[in-house]
């Protein structure tokens, strides 16, 4: 009950905020051989109204259908029909399902499909907006009648292959069961899907029919039972699977074309599908659809304020915020822990996360070690871990695709729990030289049943196999060449352990020797679809440093984004096949990603 109540005052707010709309300039809407359609509910037709204004104008011409309800009120009708002169209205109960579903937006797929035949169908959602006067890859593809949909970092991928991922998937929505089932889909070997959103698609003109998709919904009934499939979801799957199987389908550059979260490059996106209940927060959507409104109406000014810049740092406030992200039971053992001063091990445990998964399993259990000559950091590398989630990647790497992880510089293990708790299917393969740290981080591991999926070896890497030192220092140790205080340990040749093997993610974090490993021209032969490293101060010969490393990974093919910089050291992302178009610095944004 208090949901729907919390949800109602926030709907109610956001329509106050883009009431502007209606007094905006009208459209007149210009031929073409395509045509946008939307399903248009009598209390979206303000958010309607902004999402295809915002769009209309990067496009400038084609005709404009609205599938309305059959007791839309008149008054709602000619309000559509002024602001959007020429516009088409079709009556939802008009539109014959059969042998499809009615109901779940099914005929709205049937609709773009019967439309497509004769001219290029775009499907808009009534919660869209378009931020960016560049639409390069959309008009693309009208020129060329060339399929499209956008999707948070998926490809497009056989059939087999989809049912996989989707069965390493631990989820009990629709759309992923009847992902699960099409490794039994007949010809399943010859089908393509792209998890995608039918939020914003483009159907080729004759790309695919209402025959071919009637005969993919019977056939879903028959894999998972009439029941399940006719549930609210299937119509995106089926959207999906009419894109994958048309013509030379393009995927949608990622974060271009995104869905809204906390993780999506805000400042990178062209076009915005905002899903439920995201589409409140930080009152975000608002202030871009007054953005819009601005643009329409010449005079009009901004009715929100703009959102604070937000940062996170680690201050004497660290004691409290990483309490209040413990497990209830977890809260008193730490602050006892505190009280008594560190002088025993303490095993916490963090309260899960939905990030990664809607329905998360417990939070990940480690040790606080006592306090030991001022050299133990658990506490500071926990919190930049789970509280501060420095981990957290910059653009969506969907967990199911992510097989291997290599985690250089693994510490006491927080960095690789980071990486099993929430990349469910991936095997991770730590490295720590010193002996200290590797012990505790299998102590960690198998604190939660992670042995399995993890393997460390205790030494460090490079670019050649020798024998060095390591300093004692704690979570700072670093590698060098000549003896002092500290531990003789074994480096290994990095390319040599990672030639020919796939690497979804690779983790460096390794005190400045990160430069010899990017100094290698073996580097770029390494098959990496995605890289988190912590830069340092540069060396003697200034090799090293933000923009060294940062230059290093670009010549490499990496797309990077720096989402942590402290100026002597930060965190830089590079990103190789998970859609990113270009460079991108959120550090020098003045709209920074939220993570």
């Amino acid at each position: 009950m208090f949901y729907r109540l919390r949800r109602a005052i926030k709907t109610r707010r956001f329509d106050r905020a883009i009431a502007g709309i209606l007094e905006s300039n009208p459209l007149i809407l210009e031929d073409a051989p395509w045509c946008i359609v939307s399903m248009v509910a009598n209390r979206d037709v303000p958010m309607y109204l902004a999402a295809i204004k915002s769009f209309y104008q990067r496009i400038r011409r084609g005709k404009v259908v609205a599938i309305v309800d059959r007791d839309m009120p008149q008054l709602l009708r000619e309000t559509l029909s002024y602001h959007l002169v020429g516009i088409e209205f079709v009556v939802l109960e008009d539109i014959k399902a059969v042998p499809c579903q009615s109901g779940g937006t099914w005929e709205r797929l049937l609709y773009c499909l019967d439309r497509s035949q004769s001219e290029y169908t775009i499907q808009l959602d009534a919660d869209t907006l378009t931020v960016s006067d560049d639409l390069s890859e959309v008009l693309d593809c009208l020129e060329t009648n060339r399929a499209f949909t956008m999707s948070d970092g998926f490809v497009r991928m056989p059939l087999p292959e989809a049912a996989e991922l989707a069965q390493a998937t631990p989820s009990n929505y629709i759309g992923i069961v009847a992902e699960a089932a099409f490794d039994r889909y007949p010809g399943a070997e010859n089908l393509h899907y792209i998890r995608g959103s039918s939020g914003f698609a483009g159907f080729a003109k004759g790309g695919y029919t209402r025959t071919a998709i009637s005969a993919f919904h019977q056939e879903m009934e028959t894999l998972i039972g009439k029941a399940r499939w006719r549930e609210w979801g299937s119509e995106q799957c089926g959207s999906n699977f009419a894109i994958a199987n048309s013509p030379d389908p393009l995927v949608l550059p990622y974060p271009e074309y995104a869905s809204f979260t906390r993780r999506v490059l805000r400042h990178e996106v062209k076009l915005f599908h905002f899903i439920g209940a995201f589409r409140f927060q930080d009152g975000y959507y608002a202030r871009r659809c007054q953005e819009v409104i601005a643009a329409l109406t010449p005079g009009a000014a901004p009715v929100l304020p703009p959102a604070p810049a937000e940062s996170i740092k680690i201050d004497d406030g660290l004691p409290f915020l990483f309490a209040r992200s413990l497990t209830r039971a977890s809260i008193v053992k730490y602050m006892q822990w505190r009280l008594s001063g560190r002088v025993q091990t303490v095993v916490v445990q963090m309260r899960a996360k939905t990030g990664f998964q809607k329905h998360p399993g417990p939070g990940p259990r480690f040790r606080l070690r006592a306090r030991e000559s001022g050299t133990n950091n658990d506490i500071g590398v926990a919190y930049e871990i789970f509280v501060l989630q420095l981990l957290m990647p910059s653009v969506w790497i969907p967990p199911e695709r992510v097989k291997l992880i290599v985690d250089l510089g693994a510490n006491v293990g927080m960095s690789s729990l980071w990486w099993l708790a929430n990349y469910w299917r991936a095997h991770v393969l730590a490295f720590e030289p010193h002996p200290g740290h590797a012990a505790e981080a299998r102590t960690n591991i198998a604190l939660n049943g992670y042995d399995p999926r993890f393997d460390l070896r205790q030494a460090a890497v490079g670019p050649k196999a020798m024998t060095a030192w390591i300093s004692d220092e704690g979570s700072a140790s670093s590698i060098s060449s000549t003896g002092g205080r500290g531990f003789e340990v074994e480096v290994l040749d990095l390319f040599a352990i990672l030639a020919g093997r796939r690497v979804d993610i690779l983790k460096i974090d390794i005190e400045g020797s990160e430069v010899g490993l990017l100094d290698d021209p073996r580097f770029d032969a390494l098959d990496i679809g995605a890289i988190v490293m912590e830069w340092h101060t540069p060396d003697a010969t200034g090799r090293g440093g933000r923009d060294w490393c940062i230059g290093r990974l670009e010549g490499f093919g990496f797309r990077t984004c720096v989402t942590s910089d402290g100026g002597a050291y930060g965190i830089v992302w590079g990103y190789r096949d998970f859609g990113l178009a270009r460079k991108f610095n959120t550090s020098d944004s003045s709209e920074p990603n939220v993570l």
